[in-house]
């Protein structure tokens, strides 16, 4: 966690929002004690972030987290379907789920009749990551772990080597 912080406060993208803002000011945490412990309240305190955590009565109080957990899940199953992939895959299938949802506008920041709006990446970098960035990352999308050709460049005229050899994305 230390480390993720750490190296997010020094990403060069943020250094604007930095200026206005401390990323990971406040982090919080569903009731149930997994992570709130000795360790991570020393840690929090060096880095200077606040802990809140969520409301043991009310199940509510953690809606909004849960239901992004739940969209990155149940994309990242479609995936991992979609090409049929491994249980090792899993990891590589979030992390792709989750930069594609960083890619897209949220519904709630469609404004104008194209339904196009801000996206959380360029939200997050306050520009930084520009809507073009966004789409460009969308458009050259490759699922992973997709079987795909790739051209071998030393294979020059007529020579009867291979071209192209199979392999995963």
């Amino acid at each position: 966690f230390k480390e993720l912080v750490t190296r997010s406060r020094g990403d060069p993208r943020y250094a604007k929002i930095q200026q206005r803002h401390q990323l990971f000011a406040t982090v919080h945490f569903d009731a149930a004690g997994e992570f709130i412990g000795k360790d991570n309240e020393e840690v929090c305190k060096e880095l200077h972030i606040v802990i809140t955590v969520g409301s043991v009565d009310d199940k509510r109080s953690n809606g909004r987290n849960e239901h992004s957990v739940l969209q990155i899940e149940k994309g990242t199953k479609a995936m991992m379907l979609s090409v049929r992939a491994p249980e090792e895959a899993w990891q590589c299938m979030a992390d792709a789920k989750a930069l594609m949802n960083n890619c897209w506008p949220l519904k709630c920041n469609v404004k104008g009749k194209r339904g196009d709006g801000i996206r959380p990446f360029e939200a997050l970098t306050l520009g930084e990551i520009s809507r073009d960035d966004c789409n460009t990352i969308i458009h050259h999308f490759i699922t992973p772990w997709t079987p795909c050709l790739v051209v071998d460049p030393r294979t020059k005229g007529s020579h009867l080597d291979p071209r192209c050899r199979w392999c995963i994305s």
